[in-house]
């Protein structure tokens, strides 16, 4: 058994290809590899007892609904084509199909409450993801990609989204989804003693347009915000005033919040939070950072320009706003301060910081290497490297202007801010942090 294993672990180092077996061709001993393999790698329980009160468990899957599934095309198969072994399936099914499972209710009466993109999701824009299952020998990294392309192009047509749910009891298919398969988190609920994982993707719709700037250095920027020290003073700053100026439980507006650093420890503090930012590279690390946290209760994620969102007047107790502005385009910086301080409760307070008009890429350059430790320098190479290419191409972006703290603090008096106080002690004096207050009456 152990060199006949080798083997197939050889044929799948050298990247042997794979073949989906279409569903017209798909027997009962197609199902039953199914079946074996289920319950090869998954936990059984109480099969039978399950089997008889809801049909589906969140690991075996009954033959007959196997069966359903494949009526509808929701019963994938991927094949070693060395080997003809079974190397992973995917199972999927319409949201009617899913109605007629027991064990799916509370999924689908958490599914009524939810929106996505601010909008419900319908019944003929939803495929509903319930398991892949891999084969070990198999587990290349190819596998989720063809499985990926295949939904696409059984589901594309007909359906804008595929959801599923996932227990934070197995994090490798969390991960699996998130990391490999490009679905993002949507919202968090229980089953009884069970926490799970709503999450979704948009493999049908139009697709959110994003920055290709974004994209390499959302992880990057996720990695080195954590050991580059000048940021963690800079976001204490941002925090402190912020608990200072609101009471518990009070909403504060993180513009550009990135993954979700300050939001982060804003609700440690109970503090609820709206984490906005347009870039969803960023917002997939800002989701799973506030996952322990309770949506739509402690927190909210929003992906939209803030023109966009319906937000109230005097909605927020504070306003952050960290080391963003400088994102912005030139000449937009007071229409977005006027926004601001519309949002702002009276008394509200707004922070703000970033680079002011005069530092360019090399020196921030300079004084992020002089700032990072030679030891994670070596640790993380490529993504500081990936930080540096992508902060020259944003400060020195001639869309973009970097204004001085001295010209955003007349704009803020221009709106209507009061109370203005400016400092320039952070990054060594190439950041502005500024903090601002909407007048009482």
């Amino acid at each position: 058994m152990s060199n006949n294993i080798e083997s197939l672990e050889e044929k799948v180092a050298k990247r042997s290809p794979f073949y989906i077996v279409p569903s017209s061709e798909i027997s009962d001993k197609e199902i039953n590899s199914v079946i074996e393999l289920q319950n090869k790698y998954l936990r059984t329980g109480n099969v039978e007892q399950d089997k008889d009160e809801g049909r589906y468990l969140s690991t075996i899957t009954d033959v007959e609904l196997l069966k359903e599934m494949l009526k509808e095309d929701g019963l994938i198969l991927l094949v070693d084509s060395d080997t003809g072994r079974l190397a992973s399936y995917a199972l999927l099914s319409s949201l009617k199909l899913t109605g007629g499972i027991p064990k799916q209710q509370l999924f689908l009466e958490k599914l009524k409450t939810i929106k996505y993109k601010g909008e419900k999701l319908e019944d003929k824009d939803v495929i509903v993801y319930h398991q892949i299952c891999i084969d070990e020998i198999f587990r290349n990294g190819r596998v989720p990609l063809e499985l990926s392309k295949e939904i696409k192009k059984r589901f594309s047509e007909k359906y804008k989204y595929v959801i599923g749910k996932i227990g934070d009891d197995n994090p490798k298919s969390l991960n699996l989804v998130l990391d490999h398969l490009g679905f993002e988190q949507l919202a968090r609920y229980s089953e009884g003693n069970r926490s799970l994982t709503i999450v979704i993707q948009d493999f049908f719709g139009e697709k959110r347009k994003i920055d290709k700037k974004y994209e390499r250095y959302a992880r990057a920027y996720n990695v080195m915000t954590g050991v580059f020290l000048p940021y963690q003073e800079l976001k204490k700053a941002h925090v402190e005033n912020i608990l200072q100026n609101t009471e518990y439980g009070e909403w504060v507006l993180d513009f550009g919040a990135g993954t979700g650093n300050a939001s982060f420890d804003l609700l440690k503090e109970e503090r609820r939070v709206v984490a906005l930012d347009r870039n969803e590279n960023m917002l997939q690390y800002c989701r799973r950072q506030l996952i322990q946290f309770r949506e739509d209760v402690d927190y909210k994620i929003v992906s939209q320009d803030i023109f966009d969102t319906d937000f109230s007047e005097g909605e927020f107790g504070a306003i952050s706003a960290m080391n963003v502005l400088y994102h912005l385009k030139n000449g937009d910086h007071k229409k977005y301060l006027s926004e601001f301080l519309r949002l702002l409760k009276a008394g509200g307070v707004l922070l703000v910081s970033g680079p002011h008009s005069d530092t360019n890429s090399i020196k921030l350059r300079d004084f992020i290497l002089k700032n990072i430790s030679d030891e994670d320098k070596i640790r993380y190479k490529e993504h500081l490297e990936i930080a540096i290419e992508s902060q020259k191409a944003l400060v020195d972006d001639p869309d973009h202007k970097n204004i001085s703290g001295e010209e955003l603090v007349k704009i803020m008096q221009e709106v209507g801010f009061v109370d203005i106080e400016k400092s320039d002690i952070y990054y060594d004096g190439l950041n502005y942090f500024i903090k601002a207050k909407k007048p009482n009456n």
